[in-house]
């Protein structure tokens, strides 16, 4: 959770997805966008001064007071990202975003076909349920919308883990197991669905989701998850992840 990031760093891991935006505004409707672990919310804000109060945006919490809006406005101007004046103006010319507070691992508590758009950062590692997650999201975004999502830790944040004598297949935050108990690099594993691909920009690779009409069923069924703890706190002896073992049916 990036709880205080301006949204040039958003643009740094998933790139920038105002051109997306713009399209749907110019096709007349006002976009509802969505944050999955919005922090503070700065970029959400950041969106809305941007698109000039045409968007809607929704941020995702798992706990209630980290949702602060006024504190993303005075954060925005510590970090250079919003004018000096911003956070004394900003509700007279434009809404602030809404916020959703859940744990985004279960049910996302949003109608089907909802959202035009959806994003994370730094977040989905935190999930005990990521391919749920998934399913999820696919459900409440409408057929054909876009998701950007980050699953990996920055550079510099691998290289701290590297230090501690964790190796790179420590840091893999989902794990898949096939009957015969190999185990299937999520990349390699999620690319077979259509729905999914992978994209770099200059220093991360994130994940690129298109909804679907139909439910999203990765045929994978969880076998057991670890909590993440805060990364601020320092990475855990055993780094935690979530298990998923290979099935032909999801709901046994």
């Amino acid at each position: 959770m990036a709880r205080h990031r301006p949204l040039r760093n958003v643009y740094q891991r998933l790139g920038n997805f105002e051109p997306e935006i713009r399209d749907i505004i110019k096709s007349g409707q006002t976009p509802e966008i969505l944050e999955i672990g919005c922090g503070f919310g700065l970029p959400m804000i950041q969106l809305i001064r941007r698109f000039h109060g045409k968007v809607r945006m929704t941020g995702i919490n798992h706990l209630p007071e980290i949702n602060d809006p006024k504190k993303a406005l005075l954060e925005g101007v510590k970090r250079r990202a919003l004018a000096p004046w911003v956070p004394f103006t900003h509700q007279l010319f434009y809404p602030f975003p809404h916020y959703t507070v859940c744990d985004a691992s279960l049910t996302l508590p949003y109608p089907d076909n909802h959202f035009d758009f959806a994003y994370s950062m730094a977040a989905t590692f935190f999930f005990s349920d990521r391919i749920n997650f998934l399913q999820e999201l696919n459900r409440i975004l409408k057929p054909g919308a876009k998701a950007r999502l980050h699953f990996t830790h920055s550079l510099d944040e691998l290289k701290a883990y590297g230090d501690m004598g964790k190796s790179a297949e420590d840091l893999m935050v989902i794990s898949i197991v096939d009957g015969q108990g190999n185990k299937i690099p999520f990349p390699e594993y999620i690319v077979n669905f259509p729905p999914f691909t992978f994209n770099t920009t200059k220093r991360h690779t994130y994940l690129e989701m298109v909804a679907s009409d139909q439910p999203l069923n990765l045929g994978l069924k969880l076998k057991k998850s670890y909590p993440m703890s805060v990364i601020s706190e320092g990475f855990p002896q055993d780094f935690p992840r979530s298990e998923y073992t290979i099935v032909t049916d999801t709901s046994s």
